[in-house]
């Protein structure tokens, strides 16, 4: 197998568990499953999903308002996870026992 024919494999794999991960049928709707998909990209980022994940989303009836939703609530998500990580895991807010 030479370098083309192991990134055609690689690229077919990749694109078979994304069918069987993406499948409209399973346990989350098409709109739910592209906007974490684009929530996701967004933050590693990748353009490509980001476009990809946007035009899904909009496909399977995600408005602009959810669309940006699922942004911000990922960029919060890895804001503060920033935070806690730099600072104490978040000790200092946890309740006293």
């Amino acid at each position: 197998m030479d370098e083309a024919d192991t990134s055609r494999s690689s690229v077919q794999g990749a694109l078979g568990r994304t069918a069987g991960v993406m499948n409209p049928t399973g346990a989350l709707d098409a709109k739910t499953k592209h906007l974490i998909g684009l929530a996701v990209a967004a933050q590693i980022p990748c353009e490509y999903c980001v476009n990809g994940h946007t035009k899904a989303a909009k496909a399977a009836g995600a408005t602009d308002a959810q669309i940006k939703e699922a942004i911000a609530t990922a960029a919060l998500v890895r804001f503060n996870s920033t935070m806690l990580n730099g600072s104490d895991g978040g000790r200092e807010w946890s309740s006293p026992k």
